[in-house]
């Protein structure tokens, strides 16, 4: 990873936790957004939308968001900048958010609560017990 890169993600990662956050590193290529849109919906698919992104080069942005928003009836907050608050994009008052971390070069994590790890982990661990109970 680029040195300027390291730094701006090390200074994401630190505003990130002052607000209470937590980014989650998505697999870094041009289809990030919708890798780290997806991991958050149990249902949906994006199959005809992603047709065109076939060609690994293709990246989105605030267009493809904003129909993400429609149609998950979601408000976006995009971190862009270390010590900037969130954009929000959305034209409805959407109750329930998705929150995500864009850098400098375009790729998309996913941002979630400080508390997420430890609750993730707590249900995986569950849901494995429900399984092997089984």
């Amino acid at each position: 990873m680029q040195k300027g890169l390291k730094k701006y993600f090390v200074n994401m990662d630190e505003y990130l936790s002052s607000l209470g956050l937590y980014r989650k590193m998505v697999a870094r290529d041009a289809s990030s957004l919708f890798r780290a849109v997806s991991e958050q919906f149990v249902e949906g698919s994006f199959e005809k939308y992603l047709e065109r992104l076939e060609d690994p080069k293709e990246t989105v942005g605030q267009v493809e968001i904003k129909a993400l928003s429609q149609l998950y009836r979601r408000c976006f907050l995009i971190y862009r900048y270390p010590g900037k608050p969130a954009t929000v994009i959305s034209e409805d008052d959407f109750i329930d958010k998705v929150m995500l971390c864009c850098s400098i070069n375009g790729h998309y994590d996913i941002v979630y609560p400080r508390s997420y790890p430890a609750s993730a982990a707590l249900c995986q661990c569950e849901y494995r017990s429900v399984i092997d109970y089984q």
